[in-house]
């Protein structure tokens, strides 16, 4: 989609030719056996859905999921809810995830929920435990390559580039998946009954900001989000930084009491944060509207 001069079926089937026609050592041309077993023991076909976000939720990069990062997560209620649909439908699923600790959450939920799971697999369960960290990487993008429909964030390279490569007849995103109004209601109805940990529950709580900001919901409702978010991660100053910009379009003594109160904890981190920059001035939007009521 960003580049308009190609033509994307070609450009395809002659990424493909380039990646059949590599020379891979021994060590790697095992691999690609060792899925290809995996790929007909599943009659040669499963759906994939792809979980991106497990580096996103758990370090710093977190800060910046209101901005520029929300396109590469999947919320883990949307997850659930997703494998529940495929589920119904008897498809065999791969989950595939760079994070442990979410793939059991996943588990423990649908197990809870007393889902069969017959047909469901996780890589993490299929991928030889010998293998190095690149192989690890090489066995997942494989087998990725191998599934017929592949769901995923919004955006991931190692998805797009997997499902061009392989056998994926359709990659759906999550926006294909679910509309705004339909994440935003699977989020607020599931926030509390699906168990994750405090990281995942922050992060689906800075995803279901994003997305009611984008179906216009009122800002006494997002600001309600915010707090909820905060309280998972009270370190997470991003949550701060939005609060006060809604709170001076609603009410500016509120915003500059809620800037006195962080300023006395927390002035220094939250002054550094305001003017960070990570892919871009990550909350140029929210400083410059803090100076017209400066």
């Amino acid at each position: 989609e960003l580049i308009f001069d190609i033509d994307i079926q070609e450009y395809q089937y002659k990424l493909r030719q380039i990646w059949n026609k590599l020379q891979f050592s021994y060590k790697y041309l095992n691999i690609k056996n060792i899925v290809e077993n995996i790929y007909h023991k599943l009659n040669n076909h499963f759906v994939a859905i792809h979980i991106r976000g497990g580096d996103i939720v758990n370090g710093e990069h977190r800060l910046f999921i209101m901005s520029s990062l929300w396109t590469y997560l999947y919320p883990l209620e949307l997850v659930t809810q997703l494998i529940k649909m495929l589920l119904g439908q008897k498809i065999k699923i791969i989950v595939f995830s760079d994070d442990d600790e979410a793939v059991e959450m996943i588990k423990k939920n649908l197990i809870y929920n007393q889902y069969n799971l017959e047909n469901l697999y996780f890589s993490k369960d299929l991928t030889p435990k010998y293998l190095s960290i690149e192989e690890n990487i090489f066995f997942n993008f494989q087998l990725l390559s191998k599934s017929r429909y592949i769901y995923g964030s919004q955006w991931s390279t190692f998805r797009i580039l997997a499902g061009f490569l392989g056998e994926c007849k359709k990659q759906e995103a999550i926006l294909d998946t679910f509309t705004y109004d339909e994440q935003y209601q699977i989020l607020s109805d599931n926030l509390r009954s699906v168990k994750t940990n405090r990281s995942y529950k922050a992060a689906s709580c800075m995803y279901l900001y994003v997305i009611g900001r984008n179906i216009d919901k009122d800002k006494e409702c997002l600001i309600k989000i915010l707090r909820k978010g905060f309280r998972y991660d009270p370190k997470n100053l991003s949550f701060k930084i939005k609060i006060i910009d809604l709170l001076f379009e609603l009410d500016v003594v509120k915003a500059e009491c809620e800037i006195k109160n962080i300023f006395f904890e927390k002035k220094y981190g939250f002054i550094e944060l305001l003017f960070s920059k990570f892919y871009k001035m990550e909350f140029e939007m929210e400083w410059r509207n803090y100076l017209k009521f400066a």
